[in-house]
């Protein structure tokens, strides 16, 4: 694996944590909205 390589999975792998951080918080709220709906 070049360095150019190991640079691109280590900012993928950064850029997914950060997802899973903005995302989290909002299912519980999703899941409000759902409940209501129904």
């Amino acid at each position: 694996m070049t360095g150019t390589e190991a640079r691109l999975v280590k900012e993928l792998r950064r850029k997914s944590e950060e997802v899973k951080i903005n995302v989290y918080p909002s299912i519980p709220v999703l899941v409000e909205e759902l409940r209501r709906k129904s």
